[in-house]
């Protein structure tokens, strides 16, 4: 009889019905250097899209307070609030995934930053309003249309499975989920 159940994030795995041969493994997705690298590009494409996006509008805040507008998501003030915060919390969570700091919580913060973005283009897709890009790209020259939900959705995609890949890595030598437990 196998039995297989999942306690305090690994997996217990009892093998014949015998409960002396128990075997743990930690949930792991990240397993191997490949993983690391991929969780690595992940990192610094997301931060590179990141500021090529915020940059220009930290430049022209008035000019992307009028895309902010366009979106017709937004009232006046909390449309402002967004123009001035937005940009430089773009920055921020760039400049976290490039230098390696906070990953973990900038992984995170690209991940709904960039749900936000997808859902958004969906809703303007939906209302068929025809407005410029402004989620990640430099000009806003792009219009909102499916290639542009379709791109913002994979990066969204690969921010959670970067995320996936930090959180959930393979435990090292000397931790207490690498040590097999002992058979009594």
């Amino acid at each position: 009889m196998m039995n297989n159940s999942i306690m305090d994030g690994a997996s217990t795995i009892r093998s014949s019905g015998d409960s002396s041969s128990i075997t743990k493994h930690r949930l792991c997705i990240a397993r191997g250097p490949g993983m690391r690298v991929f969780a690595g590009i992940v990192r610094t494409g997301i931060g590179c899209a990141l500021i090529w996006s915020s940059l220009p509008k930290i430049r022209h805040p008035y000019d992307f307070l009028g895309r902010v507008y366009e979106y017709e998501l937004v009232g006046a003030n909390f449309g402002v609030f967004i123009a001035m915060t937005l940009p430089w919390l773009e920055l921020l969570i760039a400049w976290c995934l490039i230098s390696g700091l906070f990953v973990g919580g900038a992984l995170l913060g690209s991940s709904i930053l960039l749900a936000v973005f997808t859902a958004v283009q969906a809703s303007v897709l939906w209302r068929g309003l025809s407005i410029a890009c402004v989620c990640l790209s430099a000009s806003g020259e792009n219009l909102v249309n499916y290639r542009t939900l379709i791109q913002t959705g994979l990066l969204s995609t690969a921010a959670v499975l970067g995320l996936v890949c930090v959180l959930y890595r393979p435990p090292r030598p000397g931790d207490a989920a690498a040590v097999p437990p002992s058979s009594a």
